[in-house]
């Protein structure tokens, strides 16, 4: 029983990383297409 309640606790762990991981992608992928807007789309100061 013991036994998987730990591969449990790993899987858990395991969703938990993948989701963090996605929501970085995420967030990079986001940071780029805003530079790169700016970039073709400079704001007049």
């Amino acid at each position: 029983m013991q036994k998987k309640e730990h591969r449990e606790e790993r899987i858990i762990m395991m969703d938990i990383l993948m989701i963090a991981v996605l929501l970085g992608c995420f967030g990079l992928v986001k940071l780029f297409a805003d530079f790169c807007e700016s970039q073709v789309n400079p704001k007049e100061k």
